[in-house]
């Protein structure tokens, strides 16, 4: 029982937290739950790109509770070990951590077989290596060891389900407030590949494998080029939004803009090989309009129709009224939360040599940091007041925190229209010049299809 409720509780604040450093809220933007099954033994098959961040993301997905397999280094040490598996963290091996150690993944695949058998839902990355980029690594065998094995023990009558998942990130997935999108496929059963398996089981191995990845790639933004990453990137900040809303999608849900994603990497993927100089033309021009504007400080948002016909004296005004309104909030919501959202972005540059790893250390620290810091603030205002007033000072932590953000973020918006109203006005040249590179870049794009 305690097991249970310690898991419950890092179910919620993970919930939480999550949905607070990535745009991401589970019941808007997951997609496909319907296709996890509850009553079976599931393996959710993921992409790996976010270190430890891609487990708890898929984890806080699902209601039910899951396992997940992790690299072993993580268990060397005898108390790291006993504390990771009251987790339900399993232990793989790989190559990375030694040749001689792959022998002890038959006692994991045995570990496996056992949950799956007692109908549990275990997450593995089936890629076995993580990687901060869009695209889907070539799947290692050790998914269909464990699914056909644990069938193997059960006479192929256990009903393992496969679902394929896809966990897609934006452009730099290891800073704050980037999307999030988590997307679970078909599940199809490992049964289908019983006959061929009993005759041939590397063929029935080989296929599993490559059905499954194909399976995860439709769930995922694939580019094919790592040399158009940023340029992906470049136009998702560019024109995600102007797309998604001719397509009638809406420009603030992931799961729409997903699809918006996948065409924008798509048309690349097509055009490279057909016309590369024409994409390495958008790709240099797209490079050029982004250094321009971090050159002069200033944003892409600002250059769109629409928000420059809103930019005026009066709008100016009323959110300078608003900020000082608004004001005292900010300031209460940062002293209350400064040491867990600081402290641990600030450790996470010092300590963490790979991007991959950085919002792992960064989400998990801060989320317990914070937890039990609004805790002293509870005991020390009750101490001082009374009961109820800790109480409120313990809610009242987090909320002000998340209207500070949004204080700053406003304040940030402000100061980025008097910026750019001060651009337009002193360098108006320049300022044509950019808008018609922006033109030029949409245009390059377009004749692309």
């Amino acid at each position: 029982m305690f097991r249970y409720l310690v898991n419950r509780f890092l179910w919620i604040t993970l919930n939480i937290s999550l949905g607070f450093f990535y745009r991401f809220r589970r019941r808007v933007h997951v997609e496909g739950l319907e296709n996890v099954p509850r009553d079976r033994p599931v393996l959710l098959c993921s992409n790996h790109t976010n270190a430890f961040m891609d487990a708890l993301i898929v984890a806080i997905s699902v209601p039910q509770k899951t396992r997940f397999l992790v690299r072993s280094d993580v268990f060397n040490k005898k108390w790291q070990a006993k504390a990771l598996e009251f987790l339900y963290l399993i232990p793989i091996y790989r190559i990375q951590e030694g040749v001689e150690n792959l022998s002890k993944n038959d006692e994991t695949f045995d570990q496996c077989a056992k949950h799956l058998g007692n109908g549990d839902t275990i997450i593995i990355f089936s890629e076995g290596i993580c990687i901060q980029e869009r695209r889907l690594r070539k799947l290692k065998k050790g998914t269909a060891r464990i699914a056909f094995g644990s069938e193997e023990q059960h006479d192929f009558k256990l009903g393992v389900v496969i679902v394929p998942v896809g966990i897609n990130y934006n452009a730099e997935p290891w800073r704050f407030r980037r999307r999030a999108h988590v997307r679970f496929g078909k599940p199809f059963e490992v049964k289908k590949y019983e006959e061929r398996y009993r005759s041939e089981k590397a063929k029935a191995i080989n296929q599993f494998t490559a059905d499954l990845e194909q399976q995860m790639k439709d769930q995922l933004v694939i580019i094919n080029e790592p040399v158009n990453d940023q340029l992906v990137a470049d136009l998702e900040n560019l024109f995600l939004e102007d797309f998604s809303v001719a397509a009638k999608r809406n420009p603030h849900n992931q799961r729409e803009t997903h699809l918006t994603s996948v065409e924008i990497a798509a048309r690349l993927n097509k055009a490279m090989p057909a016309n590369p100089a024409a994409v390495d033309t958008l790709r240099e021009d797209a490079r050029t309009y982004f250094a321009a504007l971090k050159k002069h400080n200033l944003r892409d948002w600002l250059f769109r129709n629409e928000k420059r016909q809103r930019l005026n004296i009066g709008t100016l005004f009323i959110g300078a009224i608003a900020l000082l309104l608004f004001l005292p909030v900010f300031a209460a919501g940062l002293l209350l939360n400064a040491l867990p959202f600081f402290w641990p972005y600030r450790m996470a540059n010092k300590t963490v040599k790979n991007k991959e790893w950085h919002a792992s250390l960064n989400v998990t620290v801060a989320t317990y940091v914070a937890f039990f810091w609004y805790v002293v603030l509870w005991i020390v205002a009750a101490i001082v007041f009374n009961w109820w007033i800790g109480l409120i000072t313990f809610v009242s932590g987090y909320l002000l925190g998340r209207m500070a953000w949004l204080w700053w973020r406003n304040w940030q918006k402000w100061n980025g229209q008097i910026r750019f109203a001060s651009f337009v006005k002193n360098n108006n040249t320049r300022f044509n010049e950019l808008a018609a590179l922006r033109k030029k870049i949409r245009a390059g794009y377009d004749a692309l299809a």
